[in-house]
């Protein structure tokens, strides 16, 4: 009795997932301050509840880090605004919290490799589903 036997080596054939490179904290540098550039940052140009979208923001460079997102590698910088708010959980709360150690940058590529940057605010105590 013959056996044929391929001689393709089925794990040589895997091919490797593209990595995508991980966003040079360089170039989030120059789109932040080409976005920075372009944005209001002036009281009369927002209502009371969207005051701190004017609020100037600076980027802690040296504390930014990369997370896999379901959009691919995204990079992370906390961010400092020029004049500290706070949020305050419930009205019950005693506790403040300042709204900058809640806040970062969020730097991604679309998959037409085109810079997007969002600023991200988690609130917490948000969650109702307990």
């Amino acid at each position: 009795m013959a056996l044929a036997f391929s001689c393709s080596d089925p794990v040589n054939n895997i091919r490797p997932l593209l990595v995508e490179p991980k966003i040079q904290i360089s170039e989030a540098q120059q789109h932040f301050t080409l976005v920075a550039a372009t944005s209001p940052h002036t009281e009369m140009s927002a209502s009371p509840a969207l005051f701190r979208y004017t609020l100037l923001k600076m980027a802690d460079w040296r504390k930014a880090y990369h997370k896999n997102l379901s959009v691919g590698s995204a990079l992370i910088v906390p961010v400092k605004f020029e004049q500290e708010i706070y949020y305050k959980p419930s009205a019950e709360s005693k506790t403040t919290i300042p709204i900058s150690a809640l806040t970062h940058l969020l730097f991604y590529k679309d998959k037409q490799k085109a810079m997007h940057l969002e600023v991200v605010t988690s609130l917490p105590g948000l969650d109702k589903s307990d």
